[in-house]
């Protein structure tokens, strides 16, 4: 039996929004589908601090990646420390088909929230009919995603803005003037990546040239070695930006192996994460692009509890927002100069002020105008 709602739970608290979520941008009205989410999802009990004890599940494909999966991981544990909340982490791998009889099984758990990469996107906004007591959030997704349902949040990270401060770090760390980039699967989101970090590049060298490969996939980290030694070999790239998960830690390998290179981490901060465990691969990671979902999913309970209501939303966080940055730690400035770090420092404020506006896969009219406009970056 699916849990009772508590109307009445949003106005009882009252707690502070965190700067993530104060500067968000919220498109998109309710969907108009015949579905009503109540103002709040059934509780599961409460904390000693009066905190209602939701439970979330966190359905992703897989842990371990170091990266974007990773982060929602550590979301979902700040929450159960945070607030108490019941938490549970389910891997659905990467069998596509299987994807539907996952979302199933999580929502026939009868939790509060469930929290899902975009992966699951077709599958859970179909669960969500059949499931009106469960709230769903889908992070993410693209920007112009259509609301499907009431009970779905949707979560869209302006990932062009975090990459256009790495790219300019790219082009000024790079001494052959070409860098690369390797995504793991082509999708809007991942072409996002891509175009902001090209835009920066050129930003601070006009004259600089980007290599773009594709995986395939988010887990083969042999091809992504492969691939950056490839344009390295071939084009004297020097500078590697994976966009590919799991698959990402095949650039890392590829710098350590080739001398005179750095790669950027992406999601998280990977150079402290393998500091942190003795690997190797953090002595070529200059920085990393930050894609904070973590802080995302803390921050949308944080509103949900001070008696915000997202739901059948597009919310979307750029650098202004928190959503995404840069890392401006010791190993980048022991290693680029700081009047390199200045320049970035300087055009994030534009971002945040509003007087520099980062090129995304958005304002390409199709995929043969993006590719156009990224063959303008080829040797």
């Amino acid at each position: 039996m699916k849990k009772a709602l508590s109307l009445l739970l949003a106005l009882a608290l009252s707690l502070s929004c965190t700067a993530c979520s104060g500067d968000s941008k919220t498109q998109g009205g309710k969907a108009d589908n015949g579905s009503t989410a109540a103002a709040s999802a059934g509780k599961s009990g409460e904390a000693e601090n009066g905190t209602p004890q939701y439970s979330v599940t966190f359905l992703c494909m897989t842990l371990g990646d170091m990266s974007f999966a990773d982060s929602g991981k550590r979301g979902l544990d700040m929450l159960e420390e945070k607030y108490g909340f019941k938490t549970k982490a389910v891997e659905a791998g990467t069998d596509s088909s299987k994807y539907e009889s996952y979302v199933i099984d999580v929502c026939e758990g009868e939790p509060d929230f469930v929290l899902s990469t975009s992966e699951f996107q077709e599958e859970v906004e179909r669960a969500a009919k059949d499931y009106p007591d469960i709230r769903f959030i889908i992070f993410d997704v693209s920007r112009d995603v259509e609301v499907k349902s009431d009970n779905i949040l949707y979560i869209a990270y302006a990932q062009n803005e975090g990459s256009y401060l790495v790219g300019m770090i790219a082009a000024a760390m790079s001494k052959n003037g070409v860098i690369g980039t390797v995504g793991g699967v082509q999708n809007p989101v991942i072409c996002d990546f891509i175009t902001g970090y090209a835009e920066g590049a050129r930003a601070y060298n006009p004259d600089i040239k980007v290599i773009t490969s594709w995986v395939g996939n988010w887990t083969d980290s042999a091809k992504m070695l492969e691939l950056c030694s490839q344009q390295n070999s071939t084009y004297g790239a020097d500078v590697f930006f994976p966009v590919a998960g799991g698959a990402s830690l095949g650039a890392f390998e590829a710098a350590l192996k080739t001398p005179g290179t750095w790669s950027i981490g992406v999601d998280s901060n990977q150079h402290a994460i393998f500091e942190a465990t003795g690997n190797a691969y953090a002595d070529v990671i200059v920085t990393s692009m930050l894609k904070q979902v973590d802080k995302s999913f803390v921050s949308v309970f944080e509103d949900y509890l001070g008696g915000e209501d997202y739901w059948g939303t597009v919310r979307v966080l750029g650098v202004k927002a928190g959503g995404v940055d840069y890392v401006n730690d010791e190993m980048l400035k022991e290693n680029a100069p700081a009047e390199v770090i200045a320049q970035v420092e300087e055009a994030k404020q534009k971002i945040i002020d509003g007087e520099l506006t980062v090129k995304g896969y958005k304002d390409f009219a199709n995929e043969e105008e993006y590719n156009a406009y990224i063959n303008t970056f080829a040797p």
